[in-house]
């Protein structure tokens, strides 16, 4: 499942348990049926645009560290010249892809997984 499709469902988990909770409230409270009706619609029109705000953000902020990694490493060979490449071999002979993978990662942050994962096997 895609990350954006992922946040987008469990944010629609979280904004239904939250107006359930919300509609239990204003029943303790004795708060009339259309002011109750009225404050939930706000609190769920509140809580998505929230969300929608995060995947906004959280798109641009994946598609700027893309930009910067390619504008860093335009190239393949421009990011194993930047490596220390005997580390993260014995890290994967050792530990396995993952983490070297990981290891990859921690030196670069910004490569993406796909690429990460291409290098780690090409080494």
């Amino acid at each position: 499942m895609l990350p954006e499709l992922r946040i987008l469902f469990r944010s629609a988990l979280a904004v239904t348990v939250l107006a359930s909770l919300l509609g239990v409230l204003l029943s303790y409270y004795r708060i009339t049926a259309g002011a109750a009706f009225v404050l939930i619609l706000v609190s769920l029109a509140g809580s998505w645009v929230t969300v929608i705000f995060g995947l906004i953000l959280s798109r641009k902020t994946k598609l700027e560290r893309r930009a910067r990694y390619e504008r860093v490493y335009p190239t393949r060979d421009a990011l194993l010249q930047a490596l220390d490449d005997a580390a993260i071999r014995t890290v994967r002979d050792s530990k396995g892809r993952v983490h070297a993978v990981r290891a990859l990662r921690k030196q670069v942050p910004d490569v993406p997984l796909a690429e990460a994962l291409a290098v780690v096997d090409g080494l």
